[in-house]
């Protein structure tokens, strides 16, 4: 596995902890929104858009960016598949027309409450969940 540190420069902290922040209060947001039963698709958008911002950040303006590219590399780092997954989910949203945003009849993990995410038809096929990785069916 490859090593999980990475090199950040105090100037670089301070952007990766205020990108860090930003998906904590998109997490806190959709939680809260749980509770008062509304729309949760928007709240799912924007932490897929403020974790994408982060991983933007580590692959294109860290210094030390080898080190954390590294970490998608077989065999991967634990987490790469979820940031892959984040990856995917945000580009749907982004290029096709499709509303991302949780299904209403399912979940996922039990007591954990995964929700599950419906994912289009892309290019004539159908995408289904399959763990926390997505395959063509």
């Amino acid at each position: 596995m490859n090593s999980p540190w990475l090199a950040i420069t105090a100037a670089e902290k301070l952007r990766l902890v205020e990108a860090m922040r930003d998906i904590q209060e998109a997490v806190a947001a959709y939680y809260a929104e749980t509770a008062l039963g509304g729309n949760l698709g928007g709240h799912v958008r924007t932490w897929l858009g403020r974790v994408q911002t982060l991983n933007d950040l580590l692959t294109n303006q860290l210094a030390d960016r080898a080190s954390y590219t590294a970490l998608f590399e077989p065999p991967k780092a634990p987490g790469a598949e979820l940031i892959d997954a984040v990856k995917y989910a945000r580009n749907v949203d982004q290029h096709v027309m499709h509303i991302v945003a949780p299904s209403t009849d399912g979940l996922v993990g039990g007591t954990l409450g995964y929700r599950v995410y419906e994912a289009p038809q892309v290019l004539g096929r159908s995408y289904t969940g399959c763990g926390s990785r997505l395959r063509a069916a």
